[in-house]
């Protein structure tokens, strides 16, 4: 849900829900409903065509294994060799791995200066919120589904109540963008969706008393999991002796759309001024946008929660992650996870067929004669079971041939081909060609294996430098007031000052990330690079000893340097004559 109530005006503010007031509709409310609910399902449509949405749950289901049918024989073993979540987790971990730099500029009279206070602002509320971590959960969302979603909001219920700037990352599910646009800055329009309870809306909004339960998002008192002793649903969300207004319910929930819209609606404003040459009085018109920045629009159960300006400066509060090109369309046509999921499930089969058979081989085939006395019925095939005879018959245990290796071996080739498609190829888990045993060049054949790693890394570039750019806007509108932003960075401790910008001010502003942030590089690589140049004197060796991730770096380095220079004082000391 985006928390905007900070940023409405003043009649629009949330307040307690007044049920003696009476049910009086907005005017034009139905048609504002009707037009919002006839774009959300003009989007979710769409989303359905070319985002394939009925698949996404089977995708899910591959991440975390449960590709095996919930019924099976007794003979079967589910056996599953996640190989799909592990490449996975290791794209998404070298992808978020770096740190960022960022550069705030400020143009004044032609000359553009860094402000660095605003850019330790920037990295501190990064590293103290933990944005690498979002980022991150945002990227998993787009290497299984075909796009992830991070959103940047004001919530004023954080920090006990001061109100805070907020990164989350939103479920797919929940997003619906405009049919017609190819990437999230020339959307039209965008639509998300928030299941609440009827407690929240009622609430967050003035008109929230009216909205009443939905039957698809809400349980009721015949449902299994109510309690119908107290009509509750059994759960914390409602304190003891707290009712609810709706009568039926044990858990009543409704839907609420924001609709975000680019509304080039124009008014007209006209004043009367007077001339003050002749004194005169005229009527003057000024036509301007009503809504600058964006229109918003919340419905819920043919209820208007809210239509008017969308209360943020700069950019729409959300942003588009995507790990495949989507080629002249919102939603890449698949996911890297929906590219191997067959595969995985393959792999999986096989896997359960090596055991099973190898179960049958070690069990051997017995081979009586039908006056033996041996019969199907009382031979169990339990390991060390006694079997009686007749004397005459004759009994057997007969061992098939071993499995050829190619059997064995089936499931993990096709967790190669695995590997292979999702850009892990051999070099890059550092099994170098035969002959290479050098170091150098085993790091030489991990980086050129990254190559569709490093295409990620520059999409994920393009939707960091939208995300810094909706942090400074928050920051710059809802910091009004001087804040100490405290942060760790490795492992000292820091705080910076904010000072408080005029809407005037941020826009003068423009913030850069720097690309090299988001490009995947091995981490060995690196810190053999940087010893590298340390031996040849080009690089200072605090950052060296931070590239290295040594803990207390800094410290460390500021004693280093004491050592360095009481050893050339007692050096000059020792030989005075060559000062």
């Amino acid at each position: 849900m985006l928390e905007l109530s900070a940023g409405l005006p003043q009649s629009a503010v949330p307040s307690p829900p007044d049920t003696a007031q009476p049910s009086i509709m907005r005017p034009n409310e139905a048609e504002l409903v009707a037009w919002a609910e006839s774009l959300y399902e003009e989007a979710a449509q769409a989303r359905k065509q070319n985002g394939h949405d009925a698949q996404w749950d089977d995708w899910l289901k591959g991440f975390w294994g449960e590709l095996w049918p919930s019924d099976l024989p007794s003979f079967k073993i589910p056996i599953v060799a996640n190989e799909m979540q592990s490449l996975i987790l290791q794209e998404v971990s070298d992808l978020t791995d770096s740190p960022i730099s960022v550069y705030v500029q400020h143009d004044v009279e032609q000359k553009s200066t860094r402000e660095e206070g605003r850019e330790r602002a920037i990295r501190g509320f990064w590293r103290r919120q933990q944005i690498d971590q979002k980022l991150m959960l945002a990227c998993l969302d787009a290497m299984i589904l075909p796009c992830g979603y991070l959103t940047c909001t004001w919530n004023p219920r954080k920090l006990r109540g001061l109100g805070d700037v907020e990164v989350s990352v939103r479920h797919p599910k929940t997003v619906y963008p405009d049919p017609d646009c190819e990437d999230d800055e020339n959307m039209r329009y965008i639509i998300l969706r928030d299941v609440m309870d009827l407690v929240e809306i009622r609430a967050l909004w003035t008109q929230g008393w009216r909205v009443q339960p939905e039957a698809r998002w809400s349980i009721t008192l015949d449902d299994p999991m109510a309690d119908r002793r107290s009509g509750r649903y059994r759960g914390p969300i409602y304190a003891p002796g707290h009712g609810l207004i709706a009568q039926g319910w044990a858990k009543a929930r409704a839907a609420v759309l924001t609709v975000i819209i680019q509304d080039d609606s124009l008014i007209e404003d006209v004043k009367e001024i007077t001339d003050p040459m002749t004194g005169e009085r005229q009527l003057k018109s000024n036509v301007r946008r009503e809504f600058p920045n964006g229109r918003m629009l919340q419905v819920s159960g043919g209820v208007v929660l809210y239509d008017g300006p969308l209360p943020y400066w700069g950019p729409w509060p959300l942003i588009r992650i995507t790990m495949l090109p989507a080629i002249h369309s919102f939603f890449p046509r698949q996911s890297p996870a929906s590219q191997v999921i067959e595969i995985q499930r393959a792999s999986n089969k096989l896997e359960s067929q090596v055991v099973e058979n190898a179960i049958r081989l070690n069990n051997g085939v017995i081979i009586a004669d039908t006056t033996s006395g041996v019969s199907p019925s009382t031979y169990a095939g339990i390991p060390g079971q006694p079997i009686l005879k007749n004397p005459n018959g004759s009994v057997t245990i007969s061992y098939p041939p071993p499995m050829p290796a190619d059997m064995v071996n089936a499931g993990d080739r096709l967790r190669g081909v695995m590997r292979e498609l999702m850009g892990f190829p051999p070099s890059r888990l550092g099994q170098g060609q035969r002959g290479n045993v050098s170091a150098e060049l085993t790091e030489t054949e991990i980086s050129q294996s990254m190559s569709i790693s490093r295409l990620r890394g520059r999409m994920l570039f393009h939707a960091a430098q939208n995300l810094v750019d909706m942090i400074f806007a928050r920051m710059a509108q809802f910091y009004t007031y001087r804040r100490v932003l405290p942060y760790v960075t490795g492992s000292d401790f820091q705080t910076q000052m904010w000072e408080p910008m005029t809407e005037q001010e941020y826009f003068c502003h423009s913030v850069h990330l720097d690309p090299s942030s988001f490009e995947v590089r091995s981490r060995n690589m690196m810190q053999r690079l940087y010893l590298t140049l340390a031996k040849m004197g080009k690089i200072p060796d605090q950052d060296l000893l931070t590239t290295l991730e040594i803990p207390n770096a800094a410290a460390i380095g500021a004693r280093l340097k004491e050592q360095l220079v009481l050893a050339a004082q007692a050096k000059g000391h020792m030989n005075p004559e060559k000062k």
